[in-house]
């Protein structure tokens, strides 16, 4: 029954595509002096792993103004 609650469509994250627009726009708000907080809240499916997991990665590049993520 948990199953039908909850499918699980795969073992690994898909890659972010079309997505480049709301990926600046988050970085341009995390990345500047004083950053915002922002909350991500989309439907189902909508992708908000796919965005998270591709702002992880953002995040580890050398550009980057962050230490670590978590």
């Amino acid at each position: 029954m948990a199953d039908a609650l909850f499918p699980i469509l795969g073992a690994t994250i898909a890659p972010m595509l079309g997505r480049a627009a709301i990926m600046q726009r988050l970085w341009n708000d995390l990345a500047k002096q004083t950053p915002s907080h922002l909350s991500v809240v989309w439907p189902r499916y909508a992708g908000k792993t796919v965005l998270m997991h591709g702002l992880a990665e953002r995040m580890l590049q050398r550009d980057s103004p962050y230490a670590a993520v978590i």
